[in-house]
């Protein structure tokens, strides 16, 4: 019989292709037929959606989230956080405070050490084991999983539908990470880039942190509705 996740899953994976009339492919295992797709699955740009955009936070919790997460209350958004599962281990009451506050979670690996040419094998172990460390802490699923550095290979992509999860990347690339000590950059590859239905990368990071305030504020002001990953997905 088909577990909650198994059906959570497919149901997405099966919007998606409704969605955007893309091919699948399927992987027979244990007698249940596991569909995963053959390209990675982007979000973005459909005029249907309107002025929505998704708000993800990736390497997550660290120091800095729990920041993050006042930020986000006072302005009463709800994003994504992709949770990385050594983290979640080390710092287990900041996991457990991104669910109670609301926001969607997905898996972003547990050793966050991806390189090409790993096996499948290794590849759904480290999925298998990040999503049992934020299960049994936060006692939520996630729902997507995003590859550390974004990091699409024919394993990767067969890891991800053996272990039924939809793939999530971003359109909106903050680069934070990289401008350590320029605001204004950050703000500019976010706010010169943003449409209907973008996802925005961003960190837990100090100078995501700084930022984050005036992102929201802006693309409020712009119009915008912001919202986790699934509130793109409807029309």
């Amino acid at each position: 019989m088909m577990n909650k996740k198994g059906l959570i899953n497919i149901a997405l994976i099966f919007f998606l292709v409704g969605f955007f009339a893309e091919t699948v492919w399927g992987l027979r295992l244990n007698d249940d037929q596991v569909y995963g797709y053959n390209c990675v699955r982007l979000l973005s740009s459909n005029y249907r959606i309107g002025k929505k955009v998704a708000l993800t936070f990736d390497d997550v919790p660290n120091i800095y989230t729990q920041k993050i997460l006042k930020i986000l209350r006072n302005y009463r958004v709800k994003a994504t956080f992709f949770m990385v599962g050594y983290q979640v281990k080390n710092n287990p009451d900041l996991a457990r405070e991104i669910v109670s506050h609301g926001h969607e979670i997905g898996n972003h690996s547990y050793s966050h050490r991806w390189d090409g040419g790993k096996t499948i094998d290794v590849l759904l172990q480290d999925i298998e084991k990040a999503e049992s460390c934020i299960m049994e802490t936060t006692g939520q699923m996630p729902l997507y999983l995003r590859p550390p550095g974004g990091l699409i290979d024919e394993n990767i992509k067969k890891a991800c539908g053996m272990s039924g999860y939809g793939i999530v990347l971003w359109t909106v690339d903050s680069r934070d990470w990289f401008h350590t000590d320029n605001r204004q950059a950050i703000l500019d590859n976010v706010l010169n880039n943003v449409k209907s239905g973008s996802i925005i990368l961003l960190h837990s990071l100090s100078q995501t942190v700084d930022v984050l305030p005036e992102i929201i504020e802006t693309l409020q002001k712009r119009g915008y509705q912001i919202g986790p990953v699934s509130s793109i997905m409807s029309q």
